[in-house]
């Protein structure tokens, strides 16, 4: 990704690592390659420690300081986001963008002020989310369900909404995100085709798309092992917290209604992936 790209370029002009485009390079020099990984995994401890505190952001902004605090800690302990921060990999700056795109939506249904800039900014996060994983694609249905739960909050008719709603995301929101894709990764735009054999290919259906059975098959092992570790009670602890909240303290329904926005069309895309089943990508909508 592009944070990745540029941190080991700025890493390559203070001396702490060799770029070359020679594979044979690296073999000659295993050293270079572990500094490599060192510069990546760095990235990836920043962003997990960024998601950290924009959970906190969240939980403080809409809800209280004291349900910002637990979501935090329960985020830095989540096991997969603690393996998530040690990879060279773009899971946790993903996970950051996601973030991003979640509180601009949150402001948008609302109804704050500066609402415009916050959509204008969440679609270039989406861009970027997007740009980084495009398995991330339904984080921009965030930001029209936002704007449709803002026109239905102001006794709008459900048919005014949909209008609105439409209008903003193709006058504004559509431009945006894609600006934030051409901006850090063109090609999206420019070979489209190509995009979706390498999603598909690199989720590694055994079936097509719409092959329930073979997604089945191959999502149920992955599932299991989840029962392996921490992750699950942690998960089933956190999601009854949840339903607690949502039945004893009248919790606000734009927060259910924009995470599942995400999470089921998230959870189908990634639904049968041969090892990418564990929905890292909704992991820091639990706490």
């Amino acid at each position: 990704p592009y944070v990745v790209s540029a941190a080991l370029l700025v890493s390559k002009q203070l001396g702490i690592v060799q770029l070359s485009t020679e594979e044979s390079f690296y073999r000659e020099h295993p050293t270079e390659m572990k500094k490599l990984f060192m510069v990546g995994r760095a990235v990836s401890i920043v962003f997990g420690i960024l998601e950290i505190f924009l959970v906190y952001l969240i939980g403080k902004r809409f809800f209280s300081s004291r349900v910002g605090l637990l979501a935090a800690a329960i985020l830095a302990v989540l096991p997969i986001e603690v393996v998530q921060s040690t990879y060279f990999r773009s899971y946790t700056l993903a996970n950051s963008l996601l973030l991003g795109v979640l509180y601009a939506a949150l402001s948008i249904a609302k109804g704050e002020t500066r609402s415009l800039w916050a959509g204008r900014v969440g679609a270039l996060l989406a861009g970027f989310a997007f740009s980084t994983r495009v398995s991330m694609a339904p984080v921009l249905l965030l930001l029209p369900a936002a704007n449709m739960l803002y026109a239905l909050y102001n006794g709008k008719a459900l048919l005014l909404a949909i209008r609105y709603t439409a209008r903003v995301f193709f006058t504004s929101t559509i431009w945006w995100f894609i600006f934030g894709i051409i901006f850090t990764n063109p090609t999206l735009i420019t070979d489209p085709a190509a995009v979706w054999h390498g999603m598909t290919a690199q989720l590694g259906y055994g079936g097509s798309f719409f092959d329930i059975a073979s997604r089945i098959k191959n999502t149920l092992p992955m599932l299991r092992s989840l029962a392996l570790g921490s992750t699950l009670p942690i998960m089933i602890l956190a999601g009854t917290g949840i339903v607690f909240a949502i039945r004893s303290h009248k919790m606000r329904h734009d927060f259910i209604w924009l995470t599942a926005v995400f999470i089921l069309p998230y959870g189908y895309a990634i639904f049968g992936s041969v090892y990418a089943a564990i929905p890292r990508f909704s992991m820091p909508f639990t706490p």
